[in-house]
């Protein structure tokens, strides 16, 4: 039968490490659930294995503060050792997100591989909501709109004690618009005369790590209004 979401919070107190404890109790509003349970024992009557499977559809979780990721669904399969999910999709503000994968490692060590899309639009308001993901420095400030279509990747690796090891974010596609205004900024880097720049069809490929970043852009632009 199908679970309401609330209902499966019940079982929070048993839930490890705690801060996916935390995350489930205080985080997940509402969703349902259709779950399939295989326990496996040894000699001794203990649990040697399990193999979970299911769905998860209608949920809605908070990710930070006011951006609130409705209307979710995936699929799943997990056992002791690793945690499949296939076909994410769900919406936040301003952004979609189709088609994604995520696999988690748990044994001998943790990690985690996620691929996804998402179909990004956003005024000024909403890029505000998002600053704290991608750093408020003057140039994610001086963003006034965003549309973009992008394929993106993620690797992580963390130890025993949950402690990040290994981080790398990829993502590639296609910046439909982006308009920049630097009529506020503070940077040095920024000529003066430089009032805004605007990007139009142009192809991106970004890398972030902690010792690299990296930006690509292929595509048309145009400085202070003037032509492309």
């Amino acid at each position: 039968e199908e679970l309401d979401i609330e209902k499966v919070k019940k079982f929070s107190p048993l839930i490890k490490p705690s801060n996916l404890k935390n995350l489930v109790t205080n985080n997940i509003y509402k969703g349902m659930l259709n779950l399939e349970i295989e326990f496996y024992f040894n000699q001794d009557n203990k649990v040697d294995n399990f193999i979970t499977r299911g769905k998860v559809f209608e949920l809605s979780f908070n990710i930070k503060d006011n951006i609130l990721f409705e209307n979710s669904k995936f699929s799943f399969f997990a056992d002791k050792s690793d945690i499949l999910i296939n076909n994410i999709s769900g919406k936040a503000n301003g952004v979609d997100v189709e088609d994604g994968d995520l696999k988690i490692i748990l044994s001998p060590k943790i990690s985690l591989v996620s691929n996804f899309e998402t179909k990004i639009k956003l005024n000024n308001s909403l890029i505000n909501q998002y600053i704290d993901f991608y750093g408020k420095n003057e140039i994610s400030k001086s963003i006034n709109e965003l549309k973009a279509n992008l394929i993106n990747n993620l690797e992580l690796d963390l130890d025993n004690t949950y402690k990040l090891k290994k981080f790398n974010f990829n993502t590639r596609g296609k910046i439909n618009k982006i308009d920049f205004n630097f009529l506020n900024s503070q940077m040095n880097l920024i000529n003066k005369e430089l009032k805004t720049a605007n990007i139009r069809e142009s192809s991106i490929n970004f890398s972030f790590s902690p010792k690299k970043i990296t930006t690509e852009l292929n595509g048309k632009y145009s400085l202070n209004n003037k032509n492309y």
